[in-house]
């Protein structure tokens, strides 16, 4: 309880509320940033399997660095910082907070998503398989409830269906 560092790895998402000590720093890493917490609640994305990774802040304050990168950026309240990892490429914009930590109430907010990025994020929660590209649907998506429930509120916006074999969800269009 003594020590001077607080840090946490995170592979995933997370969602943070860190209270602030000047005499014992929080940091916290990915794979590829380093986000320094200045008292503050925030939200990290950082999937080994998406390219881009990025810190939301909801309030407070957080300076954030990307391997590769020389410089730290601060970001604002409101702000989500973008780090593209295979090139380098950072971002950073006015976000609605809420559509990035709505997960936490069980909740996806979708706002033109692409129908293969909603069921690659789906299949955190549930095994889903789609091969549907080209598709993007708008709206919210309550995860509470069964998996069954959630295809089929897609399949009504979407045009899909889905059907339970060898273990997983398999979608396709109707």
């Amino acid at each position: 309880m003594g020590g001077t560092r607080r840090q946490v790895y995170v592979n995933g998402e997370v969602f943070l509320d860190v209270f602030h000590d000047e005499n014992r720093p929080f940091t916290v890493k990915t794979n590829r940033l380093d986000v320094r917490v200045l008292g503050t609640e925030f939200d990290v994305r950082a999937y080994d399997d998406e390219e881009v990774q990025s810190v939301v802040l909801v309030s407070g304050s957080v300076s954030v660095s990307a391997d590769l990168l020389d410089q730290r950026y601060r970001i604002s309240p409101e702000q989500c910082f973008s780090y593209n990892t295979s090139n380098c490429d950072i971002s950073i914009r006015q976000v609605p907070v809420e559509n990035y930590i709505a997960w936490m109430d069980g909740l996806m907010i979708l706002d033109n998503a692409p129908l293969k990025e909603v069921f690659r994020q789906i299949n955190r929660y549930y095994n889903v398989d789609s091969s549907l590209e080209n598709v993007r649907i708008s709206g919210k998506l309550d995860i509470r409830s069964s998996v069954e429930d959630t295809l089929e509120t897609i399949g009504l916006v979407a045009g899909t269906q889905y059907r339970f074999e060898e273990g997983k969800y398999c979608i396709s269009a109707r």
